[in-house]
């Protein structure tokens, strides 16, 4: 059930083999100075910034599969700024899970409601259950592919987003027909 209202899930929920799990490792801030600042630290910076603070971007490679195919393990770096509104189906979000002790994950929100999201990652088949909005650190602002930066806010990005949501019934033969999951 959900975080607050007690609303069933209509979606699948359970463990995801594939999270993509950021933890406490420390990370490069390239609108912090260029310090290797933790995750937390971020969060408390942004806050004590004011207004400024929604400007200071959190720049990371992703471990972890569950993002494929948006985001490849090790390969691809996200742009995260600090969350100054609520999220919107589609998007992608930094949060954390109160049971998952040190871990951040970045996965895609499929549901919003005022007190929470339910988010589920590309490359999965089940949702990672309801997420309260407090939980919620920041919005994927672009996605670092080599030589090439995503808008996420692009039309492009967005319409992916919102049609790979829609395509979770098939996600899972789709996944290993691109071989972005073993078969």
């Amino acid at each position: 059930s959900k975080t607050g209202s007690g609303k069933q899930d209509k979606y699948r929920q359970g463990e995801n083999p594939r999270e993509d799990r950021i933890g406490e490792e420390y990370i490069r801030g390239e609108h912090i100075g260029g310090k290797d600042i933790s995750i937390r630290r971020w969060w408390e910076l942004t806050e004590e910034a004011g207004e400024d603070g929604a400007r200071m971007a959190l720049n990371f490679s992703v471990t972890g599969g569950s993002m494929v195919p948006t985001i490849r393990n090790h390969l691809d770096m996200v742009v995260v700024l600090p969350r100054r509104r609520m999220p919107k189906v589609g998007d992608i979000v930094l949060f954390r899970k109160k049971n998952m002790v040190g871990d951040y994950i970045l996965h895609r929100v499929l549901e919003v409601e005022e007190e929470g999201v339910l988010t589920i990652g590309d490359g999965n088949l089940t949702t990672d259950g309801w997420t309260r909005m407090e939980d919620v650190y920041g919005i994927a602002a672009a996605i670092k592919k080599g030589e090439h930066t995503l808008d996420c806010g692009s039309p492009l990005m967005i319409f992916w987003g919102r049609l790979w949501l829609r395509l979770l019934p098939v996600r899972g033969p789709l996944l290993k027909l691109f071989g972005w999951i073993a078969a």
